[in-house]
């Protein structure tokens, strides 16, 4: 039997003198049994390492500004909010994204991203992921 083993069946109240930190940190576990430890070395050597998560980094609307946008009252232009991910790749987000103008009146969007002029004036257009608060924001300029 292993010194580890034996320190186990005892109870765990010492670290044997030579078992290694390599070993786990078993005496300091709050685990009165044994059997309840659990190693985070997985059970096959062969499985590959879990990939690292991705995660939403930016958000563009498009069409998009250097200048203000123009439309003219009763306008329909359709925007599109693009996520760009911490692996590269992008996602048509347009739909999952809330859509907010400011100030209200000027111009106004549906959830599918379709704006509307209704008044002459000057207005922003934000878009901005939920679950992220990632967000970005068009200049819209509505013209009679």
């Amino acid at each position: 039997m292993s010194e580890i083993q034996s320190w186990l069946d005892e109870g765990g109240a010492s670290r044997p003198a030579d078992a290694s930190a390599d070993a786990g940190d078993l005496g300091n576990s709050s685990t009165e049994n044994p059997s309840d430890l659990v190693s985070d070395v997985p059970a096959d050597p062969d499985t590959p390492p879990q990939p690292l998560a991705v995660v939403l980094k930016s958000i563009t609307i498009s069409p998009s500004n250097p200048a203000p946008i123009s439309i003219s009252n009763g306008d329909t232009p359709g925007f599109i909010a693009t996520g760009t991910y911490s692996d590269g790749h992008t996602e048509n987000l347009t739909l999952s994204v809330t859509w907010e103008p400011k100030p209200p009146g000027i111009v106004g969007i549906t959830t599918s991203g379709i704006a509307v002029g209704l008044d002459p004036g000057k207005a922003k257009i934000t878009a901005t992921e939920p679950a992220t608060k990632k967000s970005d924001s068009v200049q819209v300029t509505v013209v009679p």
